[in-house]
Formats: structure tokens, C-alpha cells, sequence
């Protein structure tokens, strides 16, 4: 499934790449969110029967069309490419044979390089070195600290999907993170391959751009991780008190985990001290504004100490 609005520029060479991989029984679909762009135009050009193009009637938001995928899917396995990612050649074939290995798994990911716009190599994510299967709750225990898993490497059983329910559409930012979360927590058994999967390009207008852009805007950061902690605060006191220490490891720098490449301290620190007051007031709106109250006294007693 790829997902894409206003992806012009970048849809093709999605499209190829899912076209290259060696599952010839794969169905490509493509979701256009509503584009005002000539998206429509490039999906069009190609002239290969597994590909469909659907387009939404208007604009569903980015959780909205994820989840519009998860309906449309008509396989046993789902996986959502980026319009601005691609897959490497054989990514398909390589999840398919550890689902055969390893029946019982519902989650497939793996190692993933990180490109430039030239597609010029940064770096190669692998966060474990070697190949693990690993039950929901072992799996919990590492990704609860952060999520060091990339979205163009993930591919679900569909029966998981839908028996969680899909994305939360509640959340603006990190629903990918969120979801593997509930996966973790309802049991589900997770394979992770250390082979790179996709190339996820970082660029300035790119999807994963943008989101990381939206994380650094303070207040709605914050927000962000309590709506992760608030969904999952309902799962049980064992969950709470897991997250609680996340964030305080978080703010003290000693776990390093993707999610630091542009979380800010502050912000960290605030989502922290957020997450407990909820604990004990338990409504969001009377936490925002003790969040707030607290953090413009912060910043008068900085004004009165550099005085």
C-alpha cells in the first residue's frame, strides 16, 4: 500500500521499486489523500496489472489515509510505502520467508538506509546487530524506551491490524510508534531482520520531515507523547509506571534512542513532569494548564537569575 498526497515529485520511484520486488503475486495499491498535485498523472503511466490507484473523495489526513490502506487490503500482509521511500529489491520475498519460518509472528521489520536527496548514503539503521524473534513483551520492554522502528520496513499480518483496530487516528504524530506499541501489548510476536529493507530519504519537504518539523513545536510535542501515554495508561498500572521511567531516562539522556535525533531536552524534561501530573490529575485540560503555568515561571526565574 502506498499512501500519498500531493507526491508527485517522489510517487515513481515508490511505484517502481514495489513493482521491482521479486512477489510477482503482490497487489500494489496506491491511496491518493485528495492530491491537488499531478500525482493522479504519474500512477497512471504505468502500465502494470497488479498496480490499482484509488482516490479519496477529499482529504483524510495522513492517519486517515493509513488507515483508508488497512481497509482497502485485500492480502494476507499489509505494508505501507511512503510516497518519498522505496523498498530494495527483494524486500518483499525476504518478510515472506521469515512469516513461513516463523508462522506464529505478526510483525515483520528490519534495517533500513537512511539516503540523501542524491540518494547518497548517511547512514545504515540497524538497531540490533543480529536476527531476533521476539514475543510482544520482550519486544515492549526496548520499544517503549523509543522507536527506533522505520515505517517502509514494517510489514503486518492483516489479522493483527485489524484486531487492534489500525492506527489511532486520535494522534497527530507518532501513530506508527503507537500502533507497534498495541501490537507489543496484545501478544503479537515481532522478527526483526538486520538487512537494509527500504531507503527512507530524509528531505526537507519529505513526510518524515515534516512530522519531526511538527515534533519540535513545543506544546504540540508534548501533547503528542501524552497522547501515546494516555492511550496506553488504559492497559494498566504495569504500562504507566513503564512509561513514566522512559521519560525520565529520556530527560536524563541515559537512553539512547532514535527518537533524541530531534526531541529537545526541555521538551523531553516538560513531557516528563506532563505525564506524571496527568497520573494525578487525570484530566488533560487542567494539565495543559499547569504545563503552561509552569513552564512561563521557568522562564521568568531564567530572566530573574541572567538579571
Amino acid at each position: 500500500m502506498i499512501p500519498v498526497r500531493n507526491g508527485a515529485a517522489f510517487v515513481e520511484e515508490a511505484i517502481a521499486s514495489a513493482l521491482a520486488q521479486e512477489e510477482r503475486d503482490a497487489e500494489i495499491v496506491v491511496v491518493d489523500n485528495a492530491s491537488t498535485d499531478f500525482t493522479a498523472d504519474v500512477v497512471r503511466a504505468f502500465n502494470d496489472p497488479r498496480l490499482r490507484y484509488i482516490r479519496n473523495d477529499h482529504d483524510l489526513g495522513m492517519v486517515g489515509n493509513w488507515n483508508r490502506c488497512i481497509e482497502l487490503a485485500a492480502g494476507e500482509f499489509i505494508t505501507l510505502l511512503h510516497h518519498d521511500d522505496r523498498w530494495l529489491p527483494g524486500f518483499l520475498a525476504r518478510a515472506r520467508r521469515l512469516f513461513d519460518a516463523y508462522p506464529k509472528a505478526e510483525v515483520v521489520y528490519g534495517g533500513c538506509r537512511i539516503v540523501d536527496t542524491g540518494g547518497r548514503l548517511l547512514r545504515l539503521h540497524q538497531p540490533f546487530p543480529e536476527l531476533h524473534v521476539w514475543t510482544g513483551e520482550r519486544e515492549l520492554e526496548v520499544l517503549i524506551r523509543g522507536n527506533y522502528i522505520y515505517c517502509p520496513t514494517v510489514v503486518y499480518r492483516a489479522s493483527a491490524l485489524k484486531r487492534v483496530g489500525g492506527f489511532n487516528p486520535r494522534l497527530k504524530l507518532a501513530p506508527d510508534w503507537e500502533l507497534l506499541l498495541r501490537l507489543a501489548l496484545v501478544g503479537s510476536v515481532f522478527i526483526y531482520d538486520p538487512e537494509p529493507m527500504s531507503e527512507y530519504y530524509e528531505r526537507d519537504d519529505s513526510v518524515h520531515a515534516i512530522i519531526d518539523g511538527e515534533l519540535r513545536t513545543g506544546e504540540e510535542h508534548i501533547v503528542a507523547l501524552l497522547g501515546i501515554a494516555r492511550e496506553l495508561a488504559q492497559t494498566g498500572e504495569k504500562i504507566q509506571a513503564a512509561y513514566a521511567e522512559t521519560l525520565n531516562l529520556w530527560a536524563n539522556r541515559e537512553v539512547p534512542v532514535a527518537l533524541d535525533e530531534f526531541m529537545n531536552l526541555r521538551l523531553v524534561n516538560a513531557a516528563r513532569h506532563f505525564f506524571l501530573a496527568y497520573q494525578a490529575a487525570g484530566s488533560l485540560r487542567r494539565v495543559i494548564r499547569k504545563v503552561r503555568r509552569a513552564m512561563r515561571k521557568r522562564g521568568r526565574n531564567r530572566i530573574r537569575s541572567r538579571g
